[in-house]
């Protein structure tokens, strides 16, 4: 099911997937990684940046910032739509 990501970000057993949205997996067995919450983005999530508890999500329409402090239910902060494809 996880075959082509974008881009991840790994903060210790928690990984931040890129693809058609944002994933959030627990990886502490990487062999068999679980599930812990997705996030839909306005388009397919392309690059991530996480700084801290916030992640940073780029993809074609826009910037979307999240909190993930708490990874199991990550909270849009703030967004930024380009007026054209940024990417």
């Amino acid at each position: 099911p996880y075959s082509h990501a974008n881009d991840i970000q790994i903060a210790g057993d928690i990984a931040y997937v890129a693809m058609d949205k944002l994933l959030i997996l627990n990886v502490t067995f990487p062999e068999s990684p679980r599930l812990i919450a997705t996030f839909n983005t306005q388009s397919a999530a392309q690059k991530l940046v996480l700084l801290n508890n916030t992640l940073y999500v780029l993809d074609q329409q826009g910037l979307q910032i999240l909190d993930v402090s708490s990874f199991e239910n990550p909270q849009l902060q703030g967004q930024f739509d380009s007026p054209s494809s940024i990417l």
